[in-house]
């Protein structure tokens, strides 16, 4: 559970660097980070976040629907963070939830996935506004040296495969701690 105060002081020091942000959720305090983004002069690419429980990801998704409606600076919905990488949801089922909240919204929907999921999935990129694609090189096993010429890489393979489609890497880069490979 995030406090205003903790939003408010983190979205002043961003406000210096960008003049958007995407969140993964849109519950847990985070339903008020639209109308604190607003203060600060930022757009909001608005994340629901997709689990297993059916129960959670229905609140996220009448979270995220009532924060876009009363929110002019929400400007796109993003419906799932790698759930289906995470096998916490099916194809089907992703496709039907992107459906509910794009008849529920004048916003721009999609969801997020790696890039490699994109591709075994299609019939995915027809339901959604734009791909929002991750493409995480560190986790590849790739040296810095070669992630920017692999995600222009990977991104002009999205393209070529989705001519229709805006694609748009929505992760990229390296841990600065954690993990080590």
């Amino acid at each position: 559970q995030v406090t205003p105060e903790q939003i408010d002081e983190d979205l002043g020091i961003l406000a210096d660097w960008t003049h958007a942000i995407r969140t993964y959720n849109a519950t847990r305090g985070m339903e008020r980070l639209p109308g604190i983004a607003s203060a600060h002069g930022l757009s909001v690419t608005l994340g629901i976040w997709v689990e297993t429980d059916p129960v959670s990801t229905r609140k996220e998704i009448e979270a995220a629907i009532r924060s876009a409606k009363e929110n002019p600076n929400v400007r796109a919905l993003i419906v799932g963070n790698e759930a289906l990488l995470r096998k916490e949801i099916e194809v089907d089922e992703l496709v039907a939830l992107l459906r509910e909240v794009r008849a529920r919204t004048m916003l721009p929907v999609t969801t997020a996935e790696p890039w490699h999921v994109w591709l075994q999935y299609p019939k995915l990129a027809a339901e959604v506004d734009y791909i929002s694609a991750h493409v995480l090189p560190y986790w590849e096993g790739l040296p810095p040296s070669q992630a920017v010429p692999y995600a222009e890489q990977i991104h002009e393979r999205l393209q070529e495969t989705f001519p229709d489609k805006t694609i748009k890497i929505a992760e990229f880069g390296w841990p600065s701690d954690g993990y080590n490979r």
